[in-house]
């Protein structure tokens, strides 16, 4: 499919349009320009393999400081306890608008820098357009209400022609110079003025919504809106649909996931009411209010099999009002039949099911109300945990199941999902669940390590190690350009050492990598993770004496080692005690998280207990738990050694 729609210019599920109109895209993708723009392209060119060279610079030295984190476990390993008491600051992610690497690696590096502040330029993916090295660079970040990144807005030098776009993580460089006002835009949100003054050298910009046109696409995870403006050629794809064509004149709107054997176009509602027409051909642009774009799924869900090919709903200035009822009616269709809500904590269905006396009486009212909540994810988590408390597992695994015929593209809820099936100890649904998670998340290094740890479950030992072998070879630094889950690779170390040792029979290795990872069996080692990110929890771990170890206490008298504190969300953090002293452990969490009220629910926390780690006589117990709030000082398991 792919091969035939590049060779025939075809959209496919595969495959997107790629629109050149301006020089920044031909440099986006180092696709050689017209004549006329090619000496500008290979300036800029010049520059971003600059940019690149640095940054792999930046690469190399994390990777050197890979193996003194891994020297340190094994000196950890190595040492005597008892010893005297080791305590380390709690490292927090700085958060400043764009990363600067540290000192000690600004000293060792070429860095590209201006003359006139010395501001290096350290990401690649910022937007190095009309960029002059020679000039004063300012580094931004534009960010909405929620702060989460704005890609593609504007920032423009007020009264002048010189401008920037913000990349996916919606970061930007632009010259300026003092007293300048960056005017900064993006669609559907107001516009917000900065000043430079003499020590602007970094900034975040936040940007409120307005009220304009609100476009509603409905995903597998739920309704996104997002404002369009209507009022200019569009030559793309929104959300699945490609447009192509000028507003006002005959477009072209397709689908993507429509049916190719079919040459059906999409479903048009005008006003709340079907229309046999493309709005887009007969209504001028300042006559639409606004556009919502439902799949295919979605629209045959709505309006069976004329929906089939995807809907695209209208509502115009002028039929706003007069077909208020209609549109009222489709909007509620949408709401009720497909969008999905968010979790509450007031949910009335556990103390509906509480009222029946057995499981097959309860599992009866289960189906009676399903359809009522099935648009609430995390429903399917807290019946199956209800039927789990009724010590009937068979009907809380059924239940999971039918969260994963939703067909879900919510990776923190099928993060839960996964934690749950592990302790079902079904892992054949949860490594499949844990392959989704790496398709929807590449970027996160805990998706490589939990899918990792998944395959050894189901005796798939070499893609376990394969998987791990590119965290601990630093293969997936580049993924983390803000080095925010610096830690991950030592804990990865520990289990990819284990993993080696222990089926190595099994294991395609060369020599070199055989003698690098040595086994590290211990008495006893703990582990959590978390599904939702930006998400701070703390793992501290109690022994028999009483002391605690945690991340201000990194080693205990008895020889207990907790690894690096992740802030950012996923984890891991990990407790390891090589020899340990007879007696109960108890293992606590001190939970840091938000208010937000999310679709998958509450975090979901997974900890698994290990003693023997790495011996033959090694067992492991996961537990999962639920974290409703803010706490300290939570006990989520306690072993026996």
């Amino acid at each position: 499919i792919i091969n035939l729609a590049t060779q025939n210019h075809l959209i496919t599920d595969y495959t997107s349009m790629l629109i050149l109109d301006r020089l920044d895209d031909y440099v986006k993708y180092r696709i050689e320009p017209p004549q006329e723009l090619k000496k500008e392209y290979k300036e800029r060119i010049k520059i971003l393999d600059e940019v690149l060279v640095y940054q792999q610079g930046i690469t190399n030295s994390r990777k050197d400081d890979l193996q003194k984190d891994y020297l340190e476990v094994i000196t950890w390993y190595n040492s005597k306890f008892p010893k005297k008491e080791k305590k380390v600051v709690k490292r927090v992610t700085p958060q400043t608008a764009n990363p600067i690497v540290n000192t000690t690696e600004t000293d060792t590096l070429p860095i590209p820098t201006n003359t006139n502040n010395q501001i290096p330029i350290t990401d690649v993916a910022i937007e190095i357009s009309n960029l002059d090295p020679n000039k004063r660079i300012i580094i931004g970040t534009v960010l909405d209400e929620t702060n989460m990144p704005l890609p593609g807005a504007t920032v423009v030098i007020e009264g002048t022609t010189t401008g920037a776009s913000t990349d996916f993580d919606g970061k930007f460089a632009i010259n300026s110079e003092e007293n300048d006002v960056l005017v900064i835009s993006y669609v559907g949100f107001s516009d917000n003025r900065f000043e430079i003054d003499a020590s602007t050298n970094n900034i975040n910009v936040s940007l409120e919504p307005d009220n304009s046109l609100e476009e509603v696409v409905v995903t597998a995870l739920g309704v996104k809106r997002e404002t369009i403006t209507l009022g200019y050629a569009v030559a793309g794809k929104v959300a699945g649909v490609d447009v192509t064509g000028a507003v006002g004149t005959t477009s072209n709107v397709a689908i993507r996931g429509v049916s190719t054997i079919s040459n059906n176009g999409p479903l048009y509602i005008i006003d709340g009411a079907i229309s046999n027409s493309n709005p887009i051909d007969t209504l001028p642009s300042d006559a639409i209010e606004s556009m919502q774009v439902l799949s295919p799924k979605d629209g045959a869900t709505l309006y069976g099999i004329k929906g089939r090919n995807g809907v695209i709903i209208v509502v115009t200035k002028d039929g706003k009002e007069k077909n208020k009822e209609a549109i009222e009616n489709v909007n509620k269709n949408i709401t009720d039949k497909i969008e999905l809500k968010a979790w509450s904590p007031d949910t009335p269905y556990l103390k509906t099911l509480e009222k029946e006396k057995t499981v097959k009486a309860a599992y009866k009212k289960y189906l009676e109300i399903r359809s009522t909540y099935a648009n609430i994810p995390a429903f399917y988590l807290d019946v199956a945990d209800f039927f789990d408390n009724r010590k009937s597992k068979t009907t809380a695994i059924r239940v999971l199941t039918n969260l994963i015929e939703i067909d879900l593209n919510n990776y923190e809820l099928i993060k839960a999902l996964s934690y749950k099936l592990e302790y079902f100890k079904q892992y054949d649904l949860a490594t499949r669940a844990y392959e989704k998670i790496l398709e929807l998340r590449p970027e996160d290094p805990q998706s490589y390590r939990d899918l990792a740890l998944s395959y050894e479950s189901i005796g798939e030992y070499q893609k376990s190690v394969d998987l791990l072998y590119k965290i601990y070879n630093g293969e997936l630094l580049e993924k983390d350009e803000d080095d925010l889950f610096r830690g991950i690779e030592a804990v990865a170390y520990v289990e990819l050492s284990r993993l080696v040792n222990k089926h190595k029979k099994k294991i395609k290795l060369n020599k070199k990598q055989r003698k690098t990872l040595k086994p590290l069996p211990v008495d006893i080692r703990v582990v959590i993770d978390w599904n939702h990110k930006e998400t701070d929890i703390d793992l501290w771990v109690i022994d028999p004496s009483g002391e605690k170890c945690l991340y201000s206490n990194s080693e205990t008298k008895i020889g207990g080692r907790i690894s690096e504190d992740l802030t950012d969300g996923f984890g891991p953090e990990e407790f390891m005690l090589k020899k340990a002293i007879k007696g109960r452990y108890k293992v606590m969490v001190d939970y840091y998280a938000d208010n937000v009220q999310k679709i998958s629910g509450p975090t979901i926390l997974k900890v698994t207990l290990f003693t023997n780690y790495g011996k033959s006589n090694e067992e492991k117990k996961t537990i999962t738990v639920r974290l409703d709030k803010e706490e300290e000082d939570i006990e989520v398991g306690s072993l026996i050694f």
